[in-house]
């Protein structure tokens, strides 16, 4: 049901100065901007769909008013996405989470172009009006901006950006610039829903290559913003090539990293097996434990932050928590989610809303006894915040019986409860076979229902056969 993402890199230490210089640009922008519109024209004067910064939601991509006046030779592309070769540009944007002094550099997750952002993956900076500097995929004649926060139920999370300017950067460092929008607001009316803001046809900007966002001002917690997808569309005169099939060095890649999980920790954790080469290799299909930390195969994740600290989880190491969640026939034995916890809670924020209808537990296949540590009772609650403190029961006493060596136990959500979509579950261990001390949980699973499939690209017979041949010549052939 899941799978995320990791490099490292330097930090300069005059990187907190570097944007002191850009604190009284809120009201340039404003200005720059209404300069611009009154160099028009007279005949131009008369405000068009064309001209208006779009703020309240729009319907989605909502682009056909800017097209008419744009070139039919022209195509259109979100040049800010991570696939088609956008990047964030660290050194002269804000300080990150997702860029930490120790691990691995996540920051590329904000331009990851995807129908739903997950949750827990949000570029977060605590600068006060942090600024994000993306390097396009290609030059375009800038269109549109816009911005998506990841679903939430009933309030707008805090730190959701609120109001954001953009700029087309002229040179490498952002310090030559002309303004593209100004205020752009992310109502809290469509959640989770992307909001365009259009840029004016009448603007007077040559081909850019870069682009920085500039969030002004946030929901509620004025010490933290997150951001979570950003898009910058525009007309470029080619196409950018986006590879589909899976080349040599991409199988060559896959078959390392499998080869260093089963058999050496130590090249495992120093190997680069970021987001973007599990994700643009294809390796997940290869190697389904490398993509422990990715979030492309549903969309479900765990939520650490409200569950019990298993191994996991380490404080020193990477982060497999997710493994919990890897639906497949057979969880392996020595990859459970275990915790010392007396009650331990495992919080899982789902791949979609649904309608519950059941869920499950099931245990790695064992000889003669059941394993100590092994849940043997446990409960399902529907979480309604993001902490887990508003909730509803789903079940309770659902009991995982001995009797089955291995295989998958369900337990029923009665049809009469009364719910709205969930998106976030906690299950609650409440006792275990013989080991208080330490419970393990091996694969858990929610079924419900949702009105339209979550997507999975499912890999060719051709390209599986391919990725099969080669990761058996590479363990066991060197002819």
């Amino acid at each position: 049901m899941i799978i995320l993402e990791r490099k490292t890199v330097s930090v300069k230490p005059n990187e907190e100065r570097k944007y002191e210089d850009l604190k009284p640009m809120e009201h340039s922008i404003d200005d720059v901007l209404k300069n611009m519109r009154m160099e028009q024209p007279i005949n131009d004067l008369n405000p068009s769909k064309t001209e208006e910064l779009i703020t309240p939601a729009p319907p989605p991509l909502n682009l056909s008013n800017n097209i008419s006046n744009i070139s039919k030779k022209g195509l259109i592309l979100n040049a800010a996405d991570y696939l088609r070769g956008a990047s964030v540009d660290n050194a002269h944007s804000s300080r990150s989470n997702l860029n930490p002094i120790i691990g691995y550099d996540q920051t590329n997750l904000v331009l990851l172009d995807r129908p739903q952002p997950p949750t827990h993956k949000a570029w977060c900076s605590n600068e006060h009006n942090p600024v994000l500097t993306i390097n396009l995929a290609k030059y375009i004649k800038p269109i549109s901006v816009s911005y998506q926060h990841s679903k939430w139920t009933h309030d707008i999370p805090m730190s959701t950006p609120r109001t954001y300017d953009v700029v087309a950067c002229l040179d490498f460092y952002c310090q030559n610039w002309k303004p593209l929008v100004s205020n752009c607001e992310y109502s809290s009316q469509s959640i989770g829903a992307e909001q365009f803001c259009n840029i004016s046809f009448h603007l007077n900007v040559p081909l850019i290559g870069k682009v920085q966002f500039r969030f002004k001002e946030n929901y509620g917690d004025s010490k933290m913003t997150c951001v979570h997808l950003v898009r910058v569309y525009g007309e470029t005169d080619t196409p950018v090539q986006v590879q589909t099939t899976k080349n040599l060095g991409s199988e060559e890649t896959c078959a390392d990293l499998k080869y260093y999980y089963y058999n050496s920790y130590f090249k495992y954790t120093f190997a680069k097996k970021n987001c973007s080469v599990l994700y643009e290799n294809d390796c997940c299909s290869d190697c389904p434990e490398c993509c422990e930390e990715s979030d492309y195969l549903r969309g479900a994740s765990v939520d650490n932050a409200h569950s019990s600290r298993s191994n996991l989880n380490p404080i020193i190491g990477y982060d497999q928590t997710n493994l919990v969640l890897l639906d497949r026939p057979q969880p392996p034995t020595h990859k459970a989610w275990c915790s010392n916890e007396h009650n331990p809670v495992l919080t899982i924020n789902l791949a979609k809303y649904i309608k519950p209808i059941s869920v499950s537990y099931q245990h790695s296949k064992w000889t003669h006894h059941i394993p100590m540590s092994t849940p043997r009772t446990y409960d399902v609650v529907a979480c309604f915040d993001s902490k887990c403190k508003s909730w509803v029961p789903l079940v309770s006493n659902c009991e995982y019986r001995g009797q089955s060596n291995g295989a998958e136990q369900f337990c029923n959500i009665s049809s009469r409860l009364t719910l709205p979509l969930i998106e976030r579950v906690q299950f609650l261990f409440r006792e275990n076979y013989g080991d208080p001390n330490n419970t393990c949980v091996h694969l858990v699973r929610v079924y419900g229902e949702t009105e339209k499939p979550v997507e999975i690209e499912e890999k060719s017979p051709e390209s599986a056969q391919l990725c099969k041949d080669l990761t058996w010549y590479y363990h066991n052939s060197s002819l």
